[in-house]
């Protein structure tokens, strides 16, 4: 059984994720520009190399 600081925990979480998700499925700009950090970083493989990229990458498409 969860103690109350881990329900609280995972309910802010699953509230968090669940607007995330629905920004996401929107694809709204605006919102995710508010919800992503602006210390965000992250890699991905394009054309066969590996780019890194963070928040005014993501943001500007």
């Amino acid at each position: 059984m969860q103690n109350g600081g881990d329900f609280m925990e995972n309910n802010s979480f699953r509230k968090f994720l669940d607007s995330y998700l629905e920004i996401w499925r929107n694809s709204s700009l605006t919102d995710m520009k508010n919800i992503i950090s602006e210390e965000y970083s992250a890699r991905e493989i394009s054309d066969g190399e590996i780019v890194d990229f963070g928040y005014d990458e993501s943001v500007s498409g």
